[in-house]
């Protein structure tokens, strides 16, 4: 019974990880529509442990539309890569308050392409959720 219980507990720990990629994965995405839809820029930005959505800056508190949102466990962590490309256009990118957290999406159905990587402690499991920057896609692995 002792090796069945402590199976079922990696099992729905691994399953909030998987959960918590699935819930970013959806945020991102359900983000890229509203900027297409509303033809407006929107900013995911990320921390260790929490994401939210704001409208054109993630800098501005009144710009949030949603979130933050808490990765499921107490021992996951996300570690967002979304680097400003060289040579863009410095109208199309607002403040981000930590470098390379602020995921953005544009009115033209692009983004700046990026990942979000998210791990348990003590766990070799690693989800990574990918926003391709041309066409403002997010796919997850």
């Amino acid at each position: 019974m002792a090796i069945s219980v402590w199976g079922m507990h990696s099992y729905l720990v691994s399953s909030r990880e998987k959960g918590t990629a699935t819930q970013i994965q959806s945020t991102l995405r359900n983000t890229a529509d509203r900027s297409l839809a509303e033809a407006r820029t929107y900013c995911v930005l990320f921390t260790s442990t929490t994401w939210s959505v704001y409208v054109h800056d993630c800098t501005v508190s009144t710009n949030l539309t949603d979130g933050p949102h808490k990765a499921g466990g107490s021992d996951q962590t996300l570690a967002a890569a979304f680097p400003v490309p060289t040579g863009m256009d410095p109208t199309e990118v607002t403040n981000c308050p930590s470098s390379g957290r602020c995921a953005y999406f544009y009115p033209r159905g692009n983004a700046i392409a990026g990942t979000v990587a998210i791990s348990r402690r003590g766990s070799g499991k690693q989800y990574t959720v990918t926003v391709i920057g041309l066409t403002g896609r997010v796919t997850t692995a």
